[in-house]
């Protein structure tokens, strides 16, 4: 059971995903999202779970917190 399936902490915002539809820097991310979605928004139905594409960008993951506190 991956960690993301479960209830993230009430501090946790917003999820940021942002990476590139085509590209092998993003393929992680990619596999990620697809395997991991559907459990992070049953476990955490009111969190924003926001998905980017931004083209030849190397995939990144942003996290806001309480406060307006951001994690790269």
């Amino acid at each position: 059971m991956s960690v993301f399936t479960k209830a993230l902490p009430q501090a946790v915002r917003e999820i940021r995903l942002i990476g590139c539809q085509t590209g092998q820097g993003s393929a992680g991310l990619r596999e990620f999202i697809s395997s991991n979605y559907l459990g992070i928004k049953s476990a955490n139905p009111n969190l924003p779970v926001l998905v980017r594409e931004a083209q030849g960008t190397p995939a990144r993951v942003f996290v806001r917190y309480g406060a307006s506190i951001t994690s790269v």
